[in-house]
């Protein structure tokens, strides 16, 4: 048995400076059979969460760009939920992951203007990415009861073992992901859609050349009867200087929930490590060892 930790913690808005909200999450995870990877969890949290789970930008940030620049960027609410976690190498290179959660998602609003420095001709934008402008027509309390599951396949996938561990090492075939989401209503309120989802990625070795690395994902949602906010799917997006996400699971200059959608989106994200390809070529760079990477994005 292995306790996987407990974590507690305070956790303050992205614009609420001075406002702490007291709240935590508490986990405990058993690993068994570890040739199969198995593992089953619970998780209990209850705390201030980004509407995009993915946490496109960090609390240090906001606040800098929050005190500074009167941008208050990261919008958030409050999360208490159970999730009942499990995942599990079925056959050699096929993965299932699954999980239970109920959830009650409640509203928050901006509390405080305290800045360091204050823009008179800025305003803070509200705490509902759907009406920055106002607070009045916030998202109700509300629940959702969502079951995610999820298989994972390498094809051909290399393995070795060594005593009770299974260690993968690779396959030339790239990576499948396919997911569905159901949230399940209870009462009229609750959330209830449906969600099928797939994902392509690979690291491609081009010798000298570096590396060459992609991920292709895309979404559709069968049903959209009633969906809030924090439901929809976000894109990872960048509106400052300092950008925090790989550009595998990012675009480093789009609005954070500009194009957040309930309906379908597509999305493609390439990058290449040259690993010295170039800068070995020039003399005094050489000696350096830096390396040049770059990346490309797009979605639909």
């Amino acid at each position: 048995m292995r306790i996987s930790g407990v974590i507690l913690f305070l956790q303050a808005s992205g614009k609420d400076f001075p406002i702490v909200y007291q709240g935590g999450k508490l986990g405990w995870s058993y690993y068994q059979n570890p040739k199969r990877f198995q593992q089953f969890a619970i998780y209990a949290q209850s705390m201030v969460t980004q509407f995009n789970g993915s946490n496109p930008i960090s609390e240090s940030i906001n606040s800098i760009y929050s005190l500074y620049l009167n941008d208050n960027f990261m919008k958030l609410y409050k999360k208490t939920s159970l999730q009942l976690y499990f995942r599990r190498e079925l056959i050699n290179g096929l993965y299932f992951y699954g999980s239970l959660e109920y959830a009650e998602r409640a509203p928050l609003k901006n509390s405080t203007d305290l800045l360091i420095k204050d823009n008179p001709n800025k305003l803070f934008t509200s705490n509902d990415p759907l009406h920055i402008t106002t607070d009045d027509s916030t998202f109700k309390i509300n629940n959702s009861l969502v079951i995610d599951v999820m298989f994972r396949i390498r094809f051909k996938q290399k393995y070795y073992t060594v005593p009770h561990r299974k260690i993968v090492s690779g396959s030339k075939y790239p990576r499948f992901n396919i997911g569905y989401k159901k949230a399940i209503p209870i009462a009229k309120r609750d959330a209830d859609y449906d969600l099928i989802s797939a994902q392509m990625d690979d690291n491609v070795p081009l010798g000298l050349f570096g590396t060459f690395s992609y991920r292709i994902m895309g979404g559709y949602f069968l049903r959209n009867q009633n969906m809030y906010f924090m439901d929809y799917k976000h894109f990872n997006g960048n509106q400052t200087v300092l950008a925090n996400q790989s550009y595998l699971s990012s675009f480093k200059l789009l609005p954070y929930y500009k194009y957040s959608t309930e309906f379908w989106y597509a999305e493609a994200h390439a990058e290449h490590h040259f690993n010295g390809f170039i800068f070995n070529k020039i003399p005094l760079l050489k000696k350096s060892k830096n390396t040049r990477s770059s990346g490309r994005t797009c979605f639909i």
